[in-house]
């Protein structure tokens, strides 16, 4: 895909990348394993201010926490710098699921933040993070 980017490959399956001159392995996902796993960015802005956001905080908190637990969202934090809102990584959903649970969240509810969602395919996964797309 990309012959620049790609190096020495040292097993089957194991290709290495160099990222920033550190030297990462990546793992094609095979069929049966992780293949045609589907990971969902949801990308969360602020509508107005992030002042404007702060009486919702708890609750969008407790959503947050609500869909972790869930396992429905396995990584989410506050962009930096915070003014821009912030990002959720969804998986083990379908897109309508997902565009759904972002219609729930208390800042949509609220009219203070907006979701985009862009939805991955999974084509190759480090192996440490292999056992959240299952």
């Amino acid at each position: 895909m990309f012959p620049a980017l790609l190096g020495e490959v040292a097993e089957p399956g194991t290709t290495f990348l160099e990222l920033s001159g550190r030297r990462v392995s990546v793992r094609a996902v095979t069929e049966g394993e992780n293949a045609g796993a589907v990971l969902h960015l949801m990308r969360v802005r602020y509508t107005g201010s992030e002042e404007d956001a702060a009486p919702f905080v708890a609750a969008h908190v407790e959503y947050l926490r609500h869909h972790h637990g869930e396992g429905t969202f396995v990584v989410s934090g506050q962009t930096v710098p915070s003014p821009e809102g912030g990002a959720i990584v969804a998986c083990g959903v379908d897109r309508a699921t997902v565009e759904a649970i972002a219609a729930r969240d208390p800042f949509v509810a609220a009219g203070v933040a907006e979701y985009s969602i862009t939805s991955i395919e999974v084509g190759r996964v480090h192996p440490a993070l292999a056992a959240l797309l299952t």
